[in-house]
Order: C-alpha cells, then sequence, then structure tokens
C-alpha cells in the first residue's frame, strides 16, 4: 500500500482512549516521517500515529462523506478535501457530498424558491409576455409562464466547458 500527502486514511491500529483515537477513524494524512504519520483526524485533532497503523480510506463515497461531514463540524480540512474531491472526480461530486452531508441545509431550498419567483415575475413583465397576458386566460398564461421559466432554468444549467474543476 502506498500512502501520499493529503490521502484519506482509516486508523487500523488498538484504540487510544488517552487521545480520542479509535479503531476505524478516518482521517487526512498530513505528513509522513519514516514509520511515523501526522494525520488530522476528523474529530479535528491532529496526531502521529504509527504508519504501518494506516490504510488507504479510498475515494469512496461514504469515506468523502464522512471527511466532508467532520470538516463541516470542527471547521478542519474541508477547502483541501473539497478541492481533493473536485480535483479528482469533478465539481459534480462536490456537490454530490455537501447534499449527502446536510451541509447545504435548507438554503438550497430557499435559494431555489427565490430564484423560480424571480424569474417568474421577470417573464411576466417581458413586452411578449404583458402581450400574451392580454389574449390568454390567467390559467394558460400560468401554464406559459411556467414552461418558460422551466426553459430559462434548464437552459441556465446545462453543462458549459467552464464545468471542471483547476489545480
Amino acid at each position: 500500500m502506498s500512502l501520499r500527502v493529503g490521502a484519506s486514511v482509516r486508523y487500523d491500529g488498538p484504540d487510544r482512549a488517552h487521545d480520542g483515537l479509535h479503531t476505524g477513524d478516518m482521517g487526512r494524512l498530513l505528513l509522513l516521517n519514516g514509520g511515523t504519520s501526522h494525520v488530522r483526524w476528523n474529530h479535528g485533532a491532529i496526531l502521529a500515529v504509527y504508519t504501518a497503523d494506516l490504510s488507504s480510506a479510498g475515494h469512496t463515497a461514504a469515506a468523502v462523506d464522512a471527511v466532508l461531514d467532520e470538516s463541516l463540524d470542527v471547521g478542519g480540512d474541508l477547502t483541501f478535501g473539497l478541492r481533493h474531491l473536485c480535483s479528482m472526480q469533478g465539481p459534480q461530486a462536490v456537490y454530490s457530498s455537501l447534499l449527502r452531508t446536510g451541509a447545504l441545509g435548507g438554503d438550497l431550498n430557499m435559494v431555489a424558491q427565490q430564484t423560480v419567483a424571480f424569474v417568474d415575475q421577470q417573464m411576466r413583465e417581458t413586452p411578449a409576455m404583458v402581450h400574451a397576458a392580454a389574449e390568454l386566460d390567467p390559467a394558460d398564461l400560468n401554464s406559459l409562464i411556467h414552461l418558460a421559466v422551466q426553459d430559462f432554468l434548464r437552459q441556465l444549467a446545462a453543462p458549459s466547458p467552464d464545468d471542471r474543476c483547476t489545480d
């Protein structure tokens, strides 16, 4: 097994009650120094451990979510973790992990509702829709506005060549 600085690691050694480290804990490798490694564990502590007691955590969604979830709680390596995830799997993986860990909370729902309401209002004020309002009944106008808002947001959400992570 080859470990490298920045990798997600799992502690496979014996429980260390004196410093709160337990078998299965996840963290980010900060320093390799021969037989000793320094790791920022998800619970926030930076501890030295025997390198032989570490294993690569891989890049599974569960491992990434665990690191991100704990980082959000303690303000640890979130920036590094997101940058690393983005460089490995792209912005969609970062977004998916933020959603799975609950990091976005209800904020995203509120932003989406406000966005739809804003676009709806702007559509209703365009000259073409004002003209349509004069000729259509209210239910048909609402259906037209709803369709226009959906189409606008779909076009806005279409991926662009710039939707990639930089190193």
